[in-house]
């Protein structure tokens, strides 16, 4: 938890609600704390938010880890024309991440994970995290 954090809260980012059929509901989540970054979305078909204590829900990386798309923002899907919130789902970077925009406008707060992680400086953030949290 010290190193990648849950999110403090998610925000419904935008939602596909349809008759007699389950809704879909895209929330983005909030990093703990401007030092993490969310990478990636949550997807639901509860109006609720995920339990941010779940652990199967995102995770937050340190923002040191992170650096701008090298692969620009492709548009998946947009919710122009269908009721609910609306917004656009996009894949970007070199892992393929989702994000949201508003509507067909791309998404502008994206980040990337670096593509190479020292092993060593994962650890060493470890085990600063660990001295530091008492």
């Amino acid at each position: 938890d010290a190193v990648c954090p849950r999110p403090a809260v998610f925000h419904r980012a935008f939602d596909i609600t349809t008759h007699g059929r389950k809704s879909l509901y895209v929330w983005k989540p909030q990093p703990p704390s401007a030092d993490f970054v969310a990478i990636g979305l949550a997807v639901t078909t509860s109006p609720d938010p995920p339990a941010v204590d779940a652990d199967d829900v995102v995770r937050c990386v340190p923002r040191a880890w992170t650096r701008p798309p090298q692969f620009g923002p492709k548009l998946l899907f947009d919710t122009v024309g269908l009721s609910g919130k609306h917004g656009g789902l996009w894949r970007y970077g070199h892992l393929g991440l989702l994000a949201v925009g508003s509507q067909r406008e791309p998404p502008a707060d994206v980040l990337d994970l670096k593509p190479v992680l020292s092993v060593a400086a994962a650890a060493a953030a470890a085990e600063s995290a660990r001295s530091t949290s008492f």
